[in-house]
């Protein structure tokens, strides 16, 4: 749905509009150009989108065999740490060469996990990090940034520790070790959870403010239709329910950052702020995505009126003009 909902916004204006003056006779140079320019428009954007994704599904099949890889070594490990248990059982009070041995087996595989679950965090924040670092608007960016490289440099450290732990560690050692990896995540968790939560919050944020300035363009064509004297009363009642959906998601939206906000400065309520936060996350994302609905039957309803189409996009014709210069010479001049 996120997927869906990013891109509706211009995309599906773009797509329905193309053949907008297939049956204008007046040979308008003009207007061909735009038709030619916004065509293109949409076939460059599909193909990044393209070319994005298929970059994106290898990176994810190669994650996805590694992490398979490490899933089916844990899974051997815990099979083999169960076997040893069964057989450290019957070793209690015993100091023979193989009780020995499987005792020391058990300590190689406690340190092993601990390893493991200490990467899984670090490959957690290398992520967080990476969407923190790209998203340069994102709310309290700099001091995320500052405490995600904090916390790396110290869970590098304990990783490098437990590494170190001899394979004979005593069992007082991997206590210790696994307290301090337990501290570790406590002090991890807040962070982690709140700037993922922020940049879920901005992820949303950033479709309300299109969304907004989709208003004023339906607003624009509705206008003009209106003033050349033709009936858009379907569409204004769409466009009305489509303004009354973004206000909703744009209330959930607030709330959202609110909750987060208390998340990040009261760690004592933190846990009930985080759920508050993504749970008016979710009522956005239904707000927005009834407005994607919508906004479907809006370019319907425009299409119906006569000049509907050709009206609507010469709204997203100005809106390329402004976001692209070259463009805009193309419309004017006929020429790049």
């Amino acid at each position: 749905m996120k997927k869906s909902i990013g891109i509706f916004i211009l995309t599906l204006f773009l797509v329905s509009l193309v053949p907008v003056f297939a049956d204008d006779s007046t040979g308008d140079t003009v207007r061909t150009d735009a038709k030619t320019i916004i065509k293109d428009k949409i076939k460059e954007q599909r193909d990044l989108r393209e070319k994005q994704q298929e970059e994106r599904k290898e990176i994810r099949s190669t994650i996805k065999e590694e992490r398979k890889s490490v899933k089916e070594g844990r899974k051997e490990r815990h099979k083999e740490l169960v076997d040893l248990r069964g057989t450290l059982n019957g070793c209690k009070g015993q100091k023979t060469d193989a009780c020995e041995a499987a005792r020391t087996k058990v300590r190689g595989q406690v340190k092993e996990n601990l390893k493991d679950n200490v990467g899984d965090v670090i490959e957690a924040l290398n992520n967080l990090r990476e969407k923190v670092s790209e998203a340069t608007d994102l709310a309290h960016r700099d001091e995320a940034l500052v405490k995600i490289d904090a916390l790396l440099a110290k869970l590098t450290e304990r990783q490098t520790k437990i590494e170190d732990l001899p394979e004979n560690a005593s069992t007082q050692e991997l206590k210790e070790t696994i307290k301090d990896v337990q501290d570790d995540w406590k002090e991890t968790r807040h962070d982690l959870m709140v700037y993922s939560a922020f940049h879920a919050n901005k992820g949303v944020h950033g479709v309300i403010v299109r969304a907004e300035k989709l208003e004023t363009k339906l607003d624009a064509t509705l206008e003009r239709l209106k003033t050349r004297g033709y009936d858009t009363s379907a569409a204004a009642s769409l466009v009305a329910t489509f303004k009354t959906e973004i206000s909703a998601a744009k209330e959930q939206d607030a709330k959202a950052k609110t909750s987060f906000e208390a998340a990040r400065t009261d760690k004592t309520a933190f846990d009930q702020s985080v759920r508050d936060g993504y749970s008016a996350l979710t009522e956005a994302r239904i707000h927005l995505k009834n407005a994607q609905d919508a906004l479907k039957e809006i370019v319907k309803a425009i299409k119906a009126v006569r000049d509907g189409e050709k009206t609507l996009t010469e709204e997203v014709a100005k809106k390329d003009e402004a976001e692209h210069p070259v463009n805009a010479s193309v419309i004017t001049n006929g020429s790049a």
